[in-house]
């Protein structure tokens, strides 16, 4: 029998991890070496939709956990490019 996952046993290590990384550290002025590695897999155009993206995929899953509902309730007519939760109605 596997065991449940418990966060307080792993997170604390990735925490670290990340935090001595810089993992998640942002800059208000990306460096030139942050778009050099962006241009070298996308285009200007593609940049720009994979922040629009990203953003809007964030707002969303926020606002999913704030209302406390699973996908399939906000879109029940469409199961388009959303997880499913494995909730039923």
């Amino acid at each position: 029998m596997t065991r449940r996952y418990d966060p307080s046993e792993i997170e604390p290590k990735w925490v670290k991890v990340w935090e001595d990384e810089r993992l998640y550290e942002a800059s208000e002025d990306p460096d030139d070496d942050l778009w050099e590695r962006l241009h070298l897999h996308f285009s200007d155009e593609e940049i720009v939709e994979l922040g629009y993206f990203v953003g809007v995929t964030f707002g969303q899953q926020s606002w999913i956990r704030t209302l406390d509902i699973g996908h399939h309730e906000v879109l029940d007519t469409s199961a388009e490019g959303l997880a499913h939760s494995g909730r039923t109605m």
